[in-house]
């Protein structure tokens, strides 16, 4: 994991409380698509329960595909070898977040196992 994870915050159970996702950037290939809020409704998406990424301190940052509301990383995207991996903070299940429930599900889902298996173009 290119950024340590810390102890699970918020409320399963309370559903008061919640984390939006800001829709991402158009320009990295996994999440082009998932930017065009006029189709998709990842932006409706609420997250009650994460696992927040520990500060990356001096070091460089990993690069974050998807960031809730108020700018906290939600996905980033590191190197494993010579290929890409993609950590979210949080589980798929809807008790964790509704985002399966979301038309954005299927095509995150697609995207980014496209971007994964592209290769880097990087040999060692």
């Amino acid at each position: 994991v290119p950024l340590a994870i810390e102890s699970a915050t918020g409320d399963l159970m309370g559903r008061e409380e919640f984390l939006t996702i800001h829709p991402p950037m158009k320009e990295h290939p996994a999440t082009s698509l998932l930017s065009d809020t006029q189709r998709l409704d990842i932006d409706r998406a609420k997250i009650f329960q994460h696992f927040p990424f520990a500060s990356a301190g001096s070091g460089g940052i990993a690069p974050v595909l998807l960031q809730s509301g108020t700018g906290e990383a939600l996905v980033i995207e590191g190197t494993l070898g010579r290929g890409r991996i993609i950590v979210q903070s949080f589980p798929m299940g809807v008790r964790w977040t509704s985002l399966p429930l979301t038309q954005a599900y299927v095509p995150m889902v697609h995207e980014w196992l496209w971007y994964l298996i592209q290769p880097t173009g990087v040999l060692l």
